[in-house]
């Protein structure tokens, strides 16, 4: 078997690449990949949460690639562990239905 090629990663979208749309993935797909990740270092880029993802690609999924990034990328997992999170979009959710805006009136705009 030939070594893994350094600094070389290959970063494969979930939904209509590995899978069809919210499929489960084929057993030809899921060999090419093992294969695959002999040779390169693989991770995995999906929309869905973790959940989904495990849904569709194996519940090891976290295992079987050495880079899983659920949630576009939001939430990163590398050798089966997780890497980090970002709560960008809880909080940038959170900032704008706090944000005291002030009562805006209806202008008539009159047709010339």
């Amino acid at each position: 078997m030939a070594a893994r090629k350094p600094g070389v990663i290959a970063l494969f979208d979930v939904d209509d690449t590995l899978t069809a749309p919210r499929k489960v993935v084929t057993p030809d797909m899921l060999k090419f990949m093992q294969e695959l990740r002999k040779v390169v270092t693989i991770g995995v880029v999906g929309g869905s949460n973790l959940v989904k993802i495990s849904e569709q690609l194996g519940k090891s999924v976290v295992n079987e690639y050495d880079y899983v990034f659920a949630e576009n990328g939001l939430v990163a997992y590398k050798d089966g562990k997780l890497l980090g999170t970002q709560e960008f979009i809880n909080f940038t959710l959170h900032y704008i239905a706090d944000l005291d805006i002030p009562i805006k009136r209806l202008v008539k705009w009159k047709h010339q």
